[in-house]
This record gives structure tokens, C-alpha cells and sequence, in this order.
């Protein structure tokens, strides 16, 4: 096993606890992914951007009109970009996530490049097809659905 596998269970693994989910993970490693990722132009400066592909996905607040932008995982289709509203597996489903049902014209920043995208919410049907492949990338997920009692949301980003 590589260390990146070694490390991807570890991570899964660390992600799924209450200090993680609750507070280190919505708190301070969002907001350094973000930092790194624009400082760096793919998140160089964190260890876990070398195991997971990572995007910046900028939506429109549906209630504000502001520009929000957001780090996230993502496994890659073809031109399509699968990302998942886990929100740590807390209760409600991320505002990026509503911002996207709303209004569903974005942007992503995948290394360099930049382009629109139009965000599309899966069926039930087409989760249930990717899923497995979505916990290859990441099986914390897993646990996360398992904790929740809402359906978490998985979209694809498809060139606009």
C-alpha cells in the first residue's frame, strides 16, 4: 500500500470525528484550503491535496447576490465534475449546495484554469451509479451519510 493510499484512510478516518466535523474541518481547514489553493493554484501547501483532486467552486449566495467560493473535492467525468454537499455529514446540507438549486451557474478553479460551469443535482438513480466511485476517492462519505439523516447531495459541473 503507497503512503498516499495509507494516508487517504487515515484521513477518511481523522475527518470522521465530532472535533473534525463540528469544528477543525469547517473552521480552520476550509478556510486554509482556500488560502492555499489561491496562494498556490492547487493547495500545494496541504498534504491532502496531493491525495485528493481539489477544486475552488464559486456560486452566487442566493440570499446575498455575493460571490462564495468554496474548496472541495472532486472527481472528474470526462468534461464533467462530480462534487459532493457532504457538509461533514452536520445536519444541513452546505449553503454552496442551495446556492447551486437556485442558481445553478458557477464557476471552477481546477489548478490554473478557470471556466463556467452549470451545476446539475443527481438523481437518486445516478448517486446510487457513482457512488461507489465517489468513495473510492474519498470513504468518509460514507461515514458522513451514515450520520446525517438527510440524502447528501451529489452535483455534476458540466461546461456552460
Amino acid at each position: 500500500m503507497s503512503f498516499i493510499d495509507c494516508y487517504r484512510r487515515w484521513f477518511a478516518k481523522a475527518a470522521s470525528t465530532d472535533f473534525a466535523r463540528n469544528w477543525l474541518g469547517p473552521r480552520i481547514m476550509s478556510r486554509l484550503d482556500l488560502l492555499s489553493y489561491r496562494l498556490t493554484s492547487r493547495g500545494v501547501l496541504t498534504l491532502w491535496s496531493k491525495a485528493y483532486p481539489m477544486l475552488l467552486l464559486t456560486t452566487v449566495g442566493r440570499k446575498t447576490g455575493r460571490r462564495r467560493t468554496v474548496p472541495l473535492f472532486f472527481l472528474r467525468r470526462g468534461d464533467t465534475l462530480l462534487v459532493v454537499a457532504s457538509n461533514y455529514g452536520r445536519p444541513r446540507h452546505p449553503g454552496w449546495s442551495a446556492n447551486l438549486l437556485e442558481r445553478p451557474l458557477a464557476r471552477v478553479q481546477v489548478y490554473e484554469r478557470s471556466w463556467a460551469v452549470r451545476a446539475r443535482l443527481l438523481a437518486a438513480e445516478e448517486k446510487a451509479a457513482i457512488w461507489p466511485d465517489l468513495l473510492e476517492l474519498f470513504d468518509g462519505w460514507q461515514q458522513y451519510e451514515h450520520e446525517t439523516l438527510r440524502s447528501i447531495r451529489v452535483f455534476a459541473l458540466e461546461p456552460a
